[in-house]
């Protein structure tokens, strides 16, 4: 999604992808579906045994997150069908973390999760959204039994998270289920990019964030130390920046505890690596201390891909052009405007079709949004809050919903 939103180098993400697609384990291994976690570079899949590293499984499951993701921005049918049987094998690897006891993901005596817990909220959360995305591919393939039978798993998981890990008093979901009182912010954020939590429950997630702030921005987890050497985390932040600004960009009104949350984590924990002169890389890290220097504890990489959720999320979300079927034959324009420090925003966002352009722009009590849609494509202009009265094109609208929704038919603005 970083390439998508800045290079729009479609090749580098295919390329990358095929990297680890030709470095699937053979059914005669221990690890038959999964793909070689971090394979060396230079190195013909057809000539070098590159299966010994798949001991975080979340890699699993993000690395077919990617592919559905490329799918939906590219509706490259030509591209999944090439590596489909692969794909296909790599889904049905992973379905077997879904424990038959709990019903929530457990890492088998294969490897272990990074970016949360066995029987927890946030890996559970990440492989049923995994799997709905995943199964809008498989429905392109014509494999409509299998994308019912992924979608039933998901729908599955997503139940046994909100029955069993959703602690009423406090207000959020629990990490896992061996200590229902620690938060975490990977829990908060699956659960509601996975479509887990409800309004209010996201709401109130989002409030308890405090008790996680620990300078620059929030730990990990409640189990984790407020020490100055304690390591924040941008790459797993990511997801809940995403989070925020999700729940932003629907909600009728504005939020306090988004607003916070949102100036903690882009004007301090993403700042912190492009303001300072003693530390500036020109990248974003991995880790980083609660002062905003760069965490060195852990070996830690000072040019992160992954940490750079920001460039994705301005696009999508400040911006908000995104794709709502694939290749953006059919897309929308949703802008999170009430929760941000911003009041404008204009951008481009590239399609196999054209660029979709687009702006918005607060004025006091008003706002005017302007979209240009390239042809091949339908539109529509979305805006979750109430509207006494608007205009389109000039021309005086009357408006009987809650919130706004206007069509933009392909080839005009």
């Amino acid at each position: 999604r970083v390439i998508q939103s800045s290079t729009y180098r479609s090749d580098f993400i295919t390329g990358s992808l095929e990297y680890w697609i030709d470095r699937q384990a053979p059914d005669s291994s221990q690890y038959a579906g999964f793909f070689s976690m971090s394979p060396a570079m230079g190195q013909s899949a057809k000539y070098v045994d590159t299966y010994a590293s798949f001991g975080l499984l979340d890699y699993q499951i993000f690395l077919l997150h990617v592919f559905a993701g490329h799918y939906r921005n590219s509706g490259d049918k030509v591209f999944v069908a090439k590596h489909w049987a692969k794909i296909k094998k790599g889904v049905e690897a992973i379905l077997p973390l879904i424990d038959d006891q709990s019903g929530l993901a457990v890492a088998t005596n294969l490897g272990r999760f990074f970016s949360g817990s066995d029987n927890g909220t946030a890996v559970s959360g990440l492989l049923a959204h995994t799997l709905d995305q995943m199964a809008d591919v498989a429905s392109a393939m014509n494999e409509t039994d299998v994308a019912t039978t992924w979608t039933r798993s998901a729908t599955s998981v997503k139940a046994a998270i909100r029955q069993q890990l959703w602690n009423h008093r406090l207000g959020y979901y629990a990490t896992d289920l061996s200590d229902p009182t620690e938060q975490s912010i990977t829990g908060s954020a699956w659960a509601i990019l996975a479509g887990v939590a409800n309004a209010t429950q996201a709401e109130s997630s989002l409030a308890a964030l405090s008790s996680l702030r620990l300078g620059i921005g929030y730990k990990t987890s409640s189990s984790v130390a407020n020490a100055s050497s304690t390591n924040l985390a941008p790459f797993l932040t990511g997801f809940l920046l995403e989070a925020i600004m999700q729940e932003s960009r629907n909600s009728p009104s504005s939020s306090k505890a988004r607003t916070t949350a949102i100036g903690v984590l882009l004007d301090q924990l993403w700042a912190a690596m492009v303001t300072q002169n003693e530390y500036y890389t020109g990248t974003t890290w991995e880790y980083l201390y609660p002062d905003g220097r760069p965490g060195l504890d852990f070996y830690t990489s000072h040019a992160h891909p992954w940490a750079a959720a920001p460039t994705y999320v301005f696009s999508e979300y400040v911006l908000g052009v995104q794709a709502t079927s694939a290749g953006f034959s059919e897309w929308e324009f949703r802008p999170a405007m009430l929760d941000v420090n911003v009041s404008w925003a204009r951008g481009r966002v590239p399609t196999p079709q054209g660029p979709i352009q687009a702006s918005w722009r607060l004025n006091g009590t008003s706002v005017q949004l302007s979209v240009c849609g390239p042809s091949g494509t339908e539109g529509v202009v979305r805006v979750p809050f109430a509207i006494e009265s608007y205009s389109v094109n000039g021309e005086q609208q009357t408006n009987d919903k809650d919130g706004l929704e206007v069509q933009v038919s392909g080839g005009s603005c």
